[in-house]
């Protein structure tokens, strides 16, 4: 009779006690994934993955510069149905040449040296997946790695406090065949073709001013005369 009692006095108390969280099961994934960095086509990049970049293309901002940008191709999916806020801590280990550009999760920020950054906090939708708009724009033949974590936050007003690390990813951008990268040395670059202010390619040069691309892929101005 006495155990009984005492039995239900506990059970009693018991029920007094605030419910203790549900807590997920640790399986040794010490990251969160309430974001996950995706291709294209919606593949799932796993953390710590190293994404090598080749492709460059060349765009003229309508005055006559031509620019060389090797975009990353990757964007950052929400994977929860409820909003979720983030911001991307990033860390710039080599940069040959040109800048480095985030365009994430709301403005753009360029940098030229290396160095470890953050990008401002942003929010994104349920289910949500958005360009990461990151790219190198080379000057050079020459390498940029860099090393992106997204990080959860907490939005509290107009603040975005850091929470827990999400997946990370780094970027490995190759400008120019790689075997030649790696031997090449600092020397005189020459001019390989030339082209008129509206980019049409050059065949006879008069006086004017025109767009000069050496042989170390930077793009000059230059002013002939003769």
């Amino acid at each position: 009779m006495r155990h009984s009692l005492l039995h239900a006095a506990l059970l009693a108390i018991a029920a007094t006690l605030p419910a203790t969280p549900a807590v997920a099961q640790d399986d040794g994934d010490d990251i969160d994934h309430t974001f996950e960095f995706v291709t294209a086509d919606g593949t799932i990049v796993p953390d710590g993955s190293v994404v090598t970049v080749t492709n460059a293309v060349t765009e003229d901002d309508g005055f006559g510069t031509l620019t060389t940008i090797m975009p990353s191709g990757l964007f950052v999916k929400n994977t929860e149905i409820d909003d979720a806020s983030l911001l991307v801590a990033y860390t710039i280990g080599t940069l040959d040449s040109g800048n480095f550009q985030i365009c994430f999760p709301t403005s753009c920020i360029y940098r030229s040296a290396t160095g470890s950054y953050k990008t401002t906090g942003g929010t994104m939708r349920g289910s949500e997946t958005r360009d990461l708009q990151t790219e190198w724009l080379p000057t050079a033949h020459g390498t940029c790695t860099a090393t992106l974590q997204i990080v959860v936050c907490a939005q509290i007003g107009g603040r975005f406090d850091e929470i827990i690390d999400g997946p990370a990813v780094t970027l490995r951008f190759v400008y120019g065949d790689e075997a030649g990268v790696a031997a090449s040395k600092p020397g005189i670059a020459t001019p390989v073709s030339y082209y008129t202010l509206d980019g049409s390619r050059a065949t006879a040069l008069r006086r004017g001013i025109y767009l000069v691309r050496y042989s170390d892929g930077t793009v000059r101005k230059v002013r002939i005369t003769g």
